[in-house]
């Protein structure tokens, strides 16, 4: 895991793997976890989130 943010709003937090290239989201209680992006996406080192925009 390179970076981590969680939203205020739903608990979730997402990460990137800078490794396998790969933006995560996972639910407040990590039990559930998917892949959001791993298409075009090349060494990935930070992640921002707007809850507020959705």
């Amino acid at each position: 895991v390179e970076q981590m943010a969680i939203d205020w709003l739903t608990g979730n937090f997402y990460f990137v793997d800078d490794v396998d290239d790969r933006l995560f989201v996972c639910d407040k209680k990590g039990d559930t976890c998917i892949i959001l992006l791993d298409v075009e996406l090349y060494n990935p080192k930070s992640i921002a989130l707007d809850p507020t925009s959705g």
